[in-house]
């Protein structure tokens, strides 16, 4: 998620992109897109939150150890939508510039 916010960061930044950098985050968004299409991202997100707590299926912070972050609706779809729009934002900024 920090990677996530700091490319909307990047992306409304007034100075010039640097082309490197939008290239490897076009990767990365085409990489979570593919994750989030397959749900192997299910597979990432078997961590709990520091000092034993997590996220319940409700979506509140609780102390189950073992609940995943990501809650248990098929977002799969709509992730990997977004996602790939993400890449496919970066991309046409890198080239429209």
């Amino acid at each position: 998620m920090a990677v996530d916010l700091a490319a909307m960061v990047y992306m409304w930044s007034p100075g010039d992109f640097t082309a490197p950098l939008t290239w490897l985050l076009v990767a990365y968004f085409v990489g979570q897109s593919l994750l989030w299409a397959s749900d192997r991202i299910r597979g990432v997100d078997q961590r709990t939150l520091p000092a034993g707590f997590s996220v319940t299926p409700g979506g509140a912070v609780g102390t189950a150890a073992a609940a995943p972050l990501i809650c248990y609706r098929d977002l799969r779809v709509t992730m990997g939508a977004m996602t790939f729009g993400m890449a496919y934002m970066f991309a046409a900024m890198q080239l429209l510039m």
